[in-house]
């Protein structure tokens, strides 16, 4: 993967929802073990980051960026905080 931190990448970014706030998700990196909680679900945070449940384990958020700017992901992703994306709903219709 390409870090251009804190420069915007050329290729964009992965991002996800916290209610009706996009929020780019900048660096990020798997963790071992598999997630205690439904996917989306933010599980812990604090000054390293935020631990996201995924459908394949936990992801470790490491830097964000919400409306343009920098923030710790500690900070505004809260446990219990529920993450999102529009085309999830959209991908599970029909299972």
């Amino acid at each position: 993967a390409c870090d251009y931190y804190p420069l915007p990448s050329p290729w964009g970014a992965a991002w996800t929802m916290l209610g009706d706030t996009r929020i780019e998700v900048q660096k990020a990196r798997p963790l071992e073990g598999a997630a205690s909680a439904r996917p989306g679900a933010v599980i812990a945070a604090d000054a390293t980051g935020a631990q996201v449940a995924t459908g394949a384990g936990t992801l470790m958020i490491e830097k964000i960026i919400q409306a343009g700017r920098a923030v710790p992901p500690g900070a505004h992703l809260a446990a219990g905080s529920i993450l999102s994306h529009p085309m999830s709903e959209e991908l599970t219709v029909g299972r």
